[in-house]
């Protein structure tokens, strides 16, 4: 009997070796060996960057298995990299003149990546003034155009590159005449005056002065008289545009009560001013330079019966 036994415990053991022997991890068999690529918010070759922004974030990503560790070596690329771009997309973007970016940090920046990391991020710089300067200035679309040079790891040859696209946003107003209609005696908010801005910012609120002041108009013929005095009024001299946002309403306080418009007066009018504009920057310098396509607006009100 304890012969027998010792067999089945030998017999046992054999298939339990056998059966770890034949176990496999074949989650492995699925994955691609490691590539590094560029990658911006998207998947896009070309990427919108706001000038606003004095820097900006790139992903430089290592995927696939995860498990080795890799050198990857960025660089700024040649203008002949652009023009082929522009020829397959039928664009026309232009690298943008080194002198205005830190290209000589970017070109030949080395990245280590130890086995287990996957991303880089580096950082993409510009003085925001000068950004907003020359894009006044020229109607030129420029690039900034990186590529991965080198990498002891394959490089993806779809996402070698990213051009860096720097937008710039202007404001605006929506209308530069806002007629509006006011019942005799009646007192209410309008948000019919307006203001927008051509690009919204997706990181930064965009805060607005205003100032109204009673101006005589004529338009189409009607005279309007100077707004007396509490007939129209700035609810709030100042508004915000928020983040992610291209519009705002300016909210304008009407009163025709007889005691402020007399009974003979049927036109007023009066014109708001854009004083200032601020980007508010959490954490650094706010900027107060963005441009203004048109800093006045007149309001006209004629009242009704």
């Amino acid at each position: 009997m304890a012969m027998k036994n010792n067999f089945r415990y030998i017999f046992l053991a054999a298939l339990a070796g056998l059966t770890l022997a034949g176990c496999h991890d074949f989650k492995d068999d699925y994955m691609v060996p490691d590539t590094v690529y560029l990658r911006s918010a998207s998947d896009l070759t070309i990427q919108d960057y706001s000038v606003y922004d004095a820097t900006s974030l790139i992903g430089v990503i290592k995927a696939g298995k995860g498990r080795t560790a890799a050198l990857v070596t960025l660089g700024v690329a040649p203008t002949d990299t652009v023009l082929a771009y522009n020829e397959r997309n039928s664009t026309n973007y232009l690298p943008l003149s080194k002198s205005l970016y830190n290209a000589d940090e970017l070109d030949g920046m080395v990245l280590g990546f130890s086995a287990s990391e996957a991303r880089k991020q580096v950082p993409v710089k510009w003085d925001p003034k000068g950004m907003v300067d020359k894009m006044m200035a020229e109607t030129d679309d420029y690039v900034i155009p990186v590529y991965i040079k080198e990498s002891s790891l394959d490089i993806s040859d779809s996402k070698y590159l990213l051009l860096i696209h720097p937008v710039l946003s202007t404001l605006d107003v929506r209308s530069a005449d806002n007629g509006m209609t006011c019942k005799s005696g009646a007192t209410f908010v309008s948000r019919e005056a307006g203001l927008k801005l051509d690009r919204a910012l997706s990181r930064h609120d965009v805060k607005v002065k205003l100032s109204f002041a009673p101006k005589a108009v004529t338009v189409n013929g009607i005279d309007y008289e100077a707004a007396p005095v509490g007939s129209i009024e700035l609810a709030k001299d100042e508004v915000t545009i928020k983040a992610g946002d291209q519009e705002v309403d300016i909210e304008l306080n009407l009163s025709m009560a007889s005691s402020i418009v007399p009974t003979a007066t049927t036109y007023i009018s009066g014109e708001i001013k854009i004083e200032s504009v601020t980007i508010v920057v959490d954490g650094g310098d706010d900027i107060d330079f963005m441009p203004v396509l048109t800093d006045k607006m007149v309001v006209r009100v004629r009242k009704t019966s």
